[in-house]
């Protein structure tokens, strides 16, 4: 399968569920219908009955006594204040957790930014139908201004595309080995049962094989010339089997439940192996 095929499937399934609702309150004061209330101003005293007589005012004086000076009209000597400057990468408030991922990531990419605040200051970067080759120069980029923490939820695409010849396990090497000196490595598995064979008529057997690569890559042992010490392997495959009802009609992307859940294990697992 070509990735503009399954581009198209990713848009027509995911359709509006690729930006997860802000939680409540987070958009106070731009929500359609909400009464705007004026708050009178804490300096001006409130109108009294006393203060509803009508006076008559002396006439004002046609020129001004000896003494008195109009007020200035020139612009004020103290200079505006100046903006902050954003925080440079390598800054206790930089990012402290970075990550990239596809289609199945970017639909719950809200919610898992979300969860992640304010401890990991999250800051991803998603697109809907990219392999792992693909995302792997942002990838490395984002790994050269030092995060402590590097999400990887990629691996779908891939899947489908093995079809057509695709050979993902070359570019998850180096995605690997560009995110090395990230002192900890977050890879999110692909889902394996259940997927439609739309996308690949042997989805199940090349997602199990792929999985099982990620995981002798997180593993050392005897023999072992993959192993990447700093790499963990989150086991969404597991918990995507026991809830089907968390997936849309392909068997493979989100619904609003299958995202909370997406992010609640993430936040979970990062908290858990690469704790802040």
């Amino acid at each position: 399968m070509r990735r503009p095929t399954l581009l198209l499937a990713v848009l027509a399934l995911v359709g509006g569920l690729t930006s997860a609702p802000a939680p409540a309150g987070a958009q106070d004061g731009n929500v359609a219908g909400a009464t705007t209330t004026t708050t009178p101003d804490a300096t001006t005293p409130p109108t009294t009955a006393a203060d509803s007589t009508t006076t008559t005012a002396p006439p004002a004086p046609t020129t001004l006594p000896p003494t008195t000076r109009p007020p200035s009209t020139s612009a004020p000597t103290t200079a505006p204040p100046v903006p902050p400057t954003p925080p440079a990468e390598g800054t206790s408030t930089a990012p402290k957790a970075r990550g990239v991922g596809d289609s199945v990531f970017k639909s719950a990419e809200n919610r898992v930014r979300w969860r992640l605040k304010p401890e990991y200051r999250p800051r991803f970067v998603s697109v809907l139908g990219a392999t792992i080759a693909q995302m792997t120069p942002t990838a490395r980029d984002m790994a050269g201004n030092g995060p402590a923490v590097m999400v990887l939820g990629l691996g779908n695409p891939d899947m489908a595309e093995m079809d057509a010849g695709l050979n993902p396990y070359p570019a998850a090497t180096q995605i690997l080995g560009a995110t090395f000196n990230v002192p900890c490595v977050v890879w999110i598995n692909v889902k394996e049962r259940g997927v439609n064979p739309y996308y690949h008529q042997q989805w199940r057997q090349v997602a199990s094989a792929f999985n099982a690569w990620l995981v002798r890559a997180s593993e050392d042992g005897p023999g072992n010339d993959l192993y990447f010490p700093r790499l963990h392997v989150l086991d969404w495959n597991r918990a995507a089997a026991a809830h089907p009802g968390w997936f849309l009609a392909d068997g493979l992307h989100l619904n609003a439940t299958g995202q909370a859940n997406y992010a609640r294990k993430v936040d979970r697992f990062v908290n858990r192996v690469c704790p802040p």
